[in-house]
């Protein structure tokens, strides 16, 4: 009788995490009105600076399997801007930044194309006038953070308007 050999084989299979941060910088309220924008700064953020965060994972994980009700839609997700360069890790469950503000979602976002979640909101005039190094996502004003990216996008100032737009493709 031959004895067979059983042959354990490990799949390691990964998700890539790929975020693009983008901000659209307008000079005024009229150039924003009329969609004039005098710079569009675009971060391809796929680097350890930048990541998912756990307790972002875990609200998708039970949104999956119907154990939670918090959707990051258009009327609970929020996008925020902060000024601290801190590399992002996982543990975090909040923006890092001494200055931080949040934007409730633009009418049609958030939206999924694909593998991608794009999230995008708009600070006005009065709105986040700091130096802009850090975004992230969360559900409504206390809620779980999904992500934090790290990008230098410059500085704010007052009368300005900015949009800031995350967008996040796994594959």
């Amino acid at each position: 009788m031959e004895k067979r050999k059983e042959i354990k084989k490990v799949v390691k299979d990964k998700i890539k995490v790929r975020e693009k941060f983008i901000v659209f910088k307008y000079r005024n309220d009229e150039d924003y009105k009329k969609g004039k924008y005098y710079e569009k700064s675009v971060d391809i953020c796929d680097s350890e600076l930048n990541c998912l965060l756990n307790a972002g994972i875990t609200e998708m994980l039970n949104l999956m399997i119907g154990a939670s009700a918090l959707h990051f839609d258009n009327a609970n997700a929020q996008i925020g801007v902060g000024n601290s360069n801190a590399a992002a890790v996982a543990t975090q469950t909040d923006l890092q930044g001494g200055s931080t503000a949040w934007s409730v979602m633009d009418v049609t976002f958030p939206n999924v194309t694909n593998q991608k979640i794009t999230f995008q909101g708009d600070f006005g005039s009065a709105e986040a006038n700091f130096h802009w190094e850090e975004c992230a996502v969360r559900y409504g004003a206390v809620g779980a953070v999904f992500n934090r990216v790290v990008a230098d996008k410059g500085t704010k100032v007052a009368g300005e308007t900015w949009v800031a737009r995350d967008e996040v493709t796994l594959s």
